[in-house]
């Protein structure tokens, strides 16, 4: 949580204007790539060695950027007391918390279990508002999201963050549950989307000066929901439309992170630039977490509905949908029902690439100049 705001923000401190959107474009295809590498090499690593070694691993990359950062960033800042928010980050922390307990566990607990988080979370959240309007230094700078490229660059990210991992979650399981195909034909389909992010961010890094942020934030946003038409409407055909559109939405999202991160940086002054950054890690990070539990529950809702609260209370989904679909081939009912339950999840992933889209094509239009990175 907190290396990738930092990091990000460095590239800022560290490379010129002309410099910053080719390297945040390396920068946002890494991201592209991890995401989807990430979790395949932490289980390689568990099913083959001991599974301290997807801590242990982290190790030597920590000593080379470590050794990197003192070697080359000279910063000239006047050393002065931080002043901590300790109120604010507890507030967001219950906050936060409280909502995905209610997302994760509502269906275990019970509704009115989650209804009583939920609104506990909204109390929460409203305190937090209050402690950061009056605090010397909040750890949120809530005039940030007065900025309508921020708050709008914020909300595609959010909604963006949802719809990928939508994909990433549940599209695998469709290849391999219902096309039949197997786990190795899911994989390279939804890794399809790890190629298309990196092609993306970079040559939009290239184009950011020349092209402007709004037009790209439309180019990303479209592609993005385009991939996941795609993916709603045909992905019946078989693995290869599937990647197709898992290509598409890898793409849209390389467009987008590479601009908004670029655009959100310039658009303040030096001192907010990590929070403003930070702010913009923060919704995809959300995003993702939403996302997970907001589809996994569409997923089990549709199944009981078609299948029956019986037969979905003997099936392990979605906790263990890998072992059921890893098995022998699932009966008629459950292929059907499946098949009707995942279609319902990507229909809800293309109304988040709408309102992604929705946000996107709204994105004032933001020339990059070096007058954006003075101080207000």
């Amino acid at each position: 949580g907190a290396v990738h705001p930092l990091a990000t923000t460095l590239i800022g401190d560290l490379y010129t204007l002309e410099e910053r959107g080719r390297v945040q474009g390396y920068m946002s295809s890494v991201w592209g790539i991890s995401a989807i590498v990430g979790p395949l090499a932490g289980a390689l690593i568990v099913q083959h060695t001991s599974w301290a070694w997807v801590f242990w691993v982290n190790l030597p990359f920590g000593v080379v950027s470590v050794a990197l950062v003192s070697l080359y960033l000279h910063e000239e800042v006047a050393p002065k007391k931080p002043s901590i928010d300790f109120a604010g980050a507890g507030l967001i922390l219950v906050g936060l918390v409280s909502l995905m307990l209610a997302l994760t566990q509502g269906a275990h607990w019970g509704i009115p279990a989650a209804l009583s988080l939920l609104a506990f979370a909204v109390v929460v959240m409203w305190l937090f508002v209050r402690q950061e309007r009056r605090a010397p230094d909040p750890i949120m700078h809530l005039e940030l999201w007065g900025n309508h490229l921020i708050a709008l660059a914020n909300a595609a990210t959010l909604c963006s963050g949802i719809a990928m991992i939508g994909i990433i979650s549940f599209l695998p399981a469709f290849v391999q549950g219902v096309l039949g195909e197997s786990a190795l034909v899911a994989g390279f389909t939804v890794g399809a989307m790890s190629v298309g992010w990196p092609m993306a961010s970079v040559t939009t890094g290239h184009l950011l000066l020349r092209v402007g942020t709004r037009r790209l934030a439309r180019i990303g946003g479209s592609t993005v929901f385009i991939g996941s038409l795609i993916i709603a409407l045909a992905v019946d055909r078989g693995p290869i439309v599937a990647g197709l559109g898992s290509f598409g939405m890898g793409a849209g999202l390389g467009v987008l992170n590479t601009t908004f991160i670029v655009a959100i940086q310039t658009s303040v002054g030096w001192s907010q630039r990590g929070v403003a950054t930070a702010s913009n890690m923060l919704m995809r990070i959300l995003g993702n977490t939403l996302g997970a539990a907001v589809f996994g529950g569409v997923l089990n809702f549709a199944l009981r509905q078609d299948l029956g609260a019986g037969r979905v209370d003997a099936l392990p989904v979605p906790e263990h949908l890998r072992d059921v679909l890893g098995g022998a081939a699932p009966a008629a009912a459950l292929h059907s029902g499946l098949s009707s339950g995942l279609h319902i999840v990507f229909w809800a992933v293309l109304l988040f690439a709408l309102i992604t889209v929705a946000a996107s094509w709204l994105i004032p239009d933001h020339r990059i100049g070096e007058g954006a990175l003075k101080e207000k």
